[in-house]
C-alpha cells in the first residue's frame, strides 16, 4: 500500500511554513544567526514534531534555513540559481514555456550590458579579446558547429561575468546549460557563422569604449536569430536613429 501525507498535515505544514518566513523576516536575522531550536519551535507554534519537522524540511530545501547539531535552526541563505536549476525541469513543459526561457535568457544578455559597459576590468576585456582571436581560429580550421557553440557560450559567460553580479552570471548560466541538455533544444537561438566573431568584436569595442548605446544595439543585432526574431526587430527598429559613433 502506498503511504500518502495526510492533506490536514500538508495544510499545518505549509502554513507552518509561511509562519516561520514571515518571523524570520521580522526579526531580520542575519546568515548563521540562530532563530530557535526544533523544540522551541514545536512550542511557540504549537504543533507537533512531525508538522515541524515536515515545515523545516520545506524551508531548509529553500535555503531558507539551516542546522546545526547542538546548536538549532540557523538563517540560511537562499540561492536563486540553485532554485531555477531545480524547477526548470518541471517548468518547461511545452513550446511556449521553452519560447519564455529563451526570452529570459535573451533579457539577461540585452539587460547585463550597461552593467557590463560600467564594470567590465581591463582583464576581462583582454580575455574577451582572447576569446574573439580563438573564435577566428576555430571558423578557419572548419571547427564542427558543437566547437563553435561551445566558444560562442564561452564569449557570452565572460560578457555577463563582466557586469560583476553573480546573480545575474549564474541565473544565465542555468538557463543555458538547461538548454544545452533539454530534449526540445532550440537550435535558433544563434546565428554561428564567421561574421560572428567580427560582432563579439564591434561588442567588445564598444564595451571599452564605455558606450552603453553602442553596445547594447550591437547586442541586440547580434542575438537576431532569437527564437521570437520579431522582439529583436522591434528593438532594432527602436535604435534605428540612434548614433551609434
Amino acid at each position: 500500500m502506498i503511504r500518502t501525507t495526510d492533506p490536514n498535515t500538508r495544510t499545518l505544514t505549509n502554513g507552518l511554513a509561511d509562519r516561520i518566513r514571515n518571523d524570520l523576516l521580522l526579526r531580520d536575522l542575519q546568515e548563521d544567526q540562530l532563530f530557535m531550536t526544533e523544540g522551541e519551535l514545536t512550542q511557540r507554534y504549537d504543533v507537533s514534531r512531525n508538522v515541524a519537522r515536515e515545515a523545516v524540511n520545506q524551508l531548509r530545501a529553500l535555503g531558507i534555513l539551516k542546522s546545526r547539531q547542538k546548536k538549532g535552526l540557523l538563517m540560511g541563505r537562499a540561492e536563486p540559481a540553485n532554485l531555477l536549476s531545480q524547477s526548470l525541469p518541471f517548468y518547461a513543459r511545452s513550446d511556449k514555456d521553452m519560447r519564455y526561457l529563451s526570452q529570459l535568457r535573451y533579457v539577461l544578455e540585452i539587460g547585463a550590458i550597461p552593467l557590463a559597459v560600467m564594470n567590465a576590468t581591463d582583464q576581462q576585456i583582454s580575455q574577451a579579446h582572447d576569446l574573439i582571436e580563438d573564435c577566428v581560429r576555430l571558423f578557419d580550421s572548419n571547427a564542427t558547429s558543437q566547437e563553435q557553440d561551445v566558444l560562442e557560450l564561452k564569449f557570452h559567460g565572460m560578457l555577463l561575468q563582466m557586469t560583476g553580479n553573480p546573480l545575474v552570471t549564474d541565473m544565465h548560466q542555468v538557463v543555458v546549460e538547461f538548454f544545452e541538455h533539454a530534449p526540445q533544444h532550440l537550435d535558433c537561438w544563434a546565428d554561428v557563422s564567421p561574421l560572428v566573431a567580427t560582432e563579439h568584436a564591434d561588442i567588445v569595442q564598444a564595451i571599452e569604449q564605455r558606450n552603453i548605446t553602442k553596445a547594447q544595439t550591437l547586442m541586440i543585432h547580434h542575438l537576431r536569430m532569437l527564437s521570437d526574431p520579431q522582439l529583436t526587430i522591434d528593438l532594432l527598429k527602436g535604435s534605428d536613429n540612434v548614433n551609434h559613433d
